[in-house]
């Protein structure tokens, strides 16, 4: 957790391990994060590998770190499991995972709070993906899960259109908002994503502010030369309608750190906690005034 100065904290481990989730407990938090035993694989597109496990920390409720523990998934094939983000449904805590095939063919699934393997999650067109090489793949990332009026949704795409799906049960979700995101030239142009479909990556799950009555989450656009990414807010109303983006981002490229990816937050007073990893190697825990977020919608 970050001091007045909003200092960053990293969180050291023996493997290679980024991109902390964290969700809060009723004695602390706890965190997940990947967990790769060799380095090698960490480097894009480059060598495959599995990620059959992760890290999972338990921290107070000042955020201390109390124990590092490593979880095996199981899941019957292998594959490299990466990018988790926890969440609350029906009072049972549920992580969602990306997971890389050995056609390099990547989706979202639903783990337990035991890290069993529940389900693919499905969506009506999956995003495909070129890398200069070989065909498209299908590649599904960073999909923002959170609960709205009971009920699980999560947000699938925020540009060129923002995308919401529902849960109708069992993990099963329809899509309920399909529609042209007229703001979408906030983003700067040269840093979307390659894809025709999805521009943006989804980076925090919605918080709600009762003060604003708005939901307000993070999405991450990308300076591939330079390795890092501009984080953006956006608000919606309460009914998940999409009502702005940040004119300026929360978190930009100019942050000395490489490759600094927010995976999470989560409200603490008239804080932010949001966490994720930086380099490809390092979790951290981070501050942030909620006015800083606000303030970035404002010219």
């Amino acid at each position: 957790r970050s001091n007045a100065n909003r200092q960053l904290k990293t969180i050291d481990t023996k493997y290679c391990s980024h991109n902390l989730s964290l969700i809060e407990k009723d004695n602390g938090y706890l965190g997940v994060a990947r967990l790769d035993k060799d380095t090698s694989r960490t480097w894009f597109m480059k060598k495959l590998g599995e990620c059959m496990s992760c890290y999972e920390f338990t921290f107070d409720k000042e955020l201390n770190l109390l124990n590092t523990e490593e979880k095996t998934i199981k899941y019957k094939d292998k594959v490299k499991f990466e990018d988790f983000r926890s969440f609350n449904y029906k009072g049972k805590i549920y992580h969602s995972v990306s997971y890389i095939k050995q056609d390099w063919n990547t989706t979202i699934a639903i783990l337990d709070s035991n890290y069993n393997f529940i389900k693919d999650i499905e969506v009506e067109q999956p995003n495909k993906m070129s890398f200069g090489v070989g065909e498209e793949v299908i590649w599904e990332k960073n999909w923002l899960f959170f609960t709205h009026k009971n009920e699980l949704h999560f947000i699938y795409n925020t540009s060129p259109n923002y995308v919401v799906y529902k849960n109708t049960g069992d993990f099963v979700f329809e899509k309920i908002i399909d529609t042209d995101n007229v703001m979408k030239d906030k983003f700067p142009e040269k840093e979307l994503y390659f894809s025709s479909r999805v521009k943006v990556g989804g980076s925090t799950q919605p918080v709600w502010l009762e003060e604003q009555s708005c939901y307000v989450y993070l999405v991450h656009t990308k300076l591939y030369q330079d390795r890092a990414y501009n984080h953006f807010a956006v608000k919606l109303d309460k009914d998940l309608n999409l009502i702005d983006i940040g004119y300026k981002p929360i978190i930009s490229s100019r942050i000395p750190y490489g490759l600094f990816f927010i995976s999470t937050w989560l409200r603490q007073g008239d804080d932010l906690i949001i966490s994720g990893g930086l380099e490809d190697n390092k979790n951290w825990i981070w501050q942030v005034p909620i006015k800083k977020v606000l303030d970035s919608f404002n010219i």
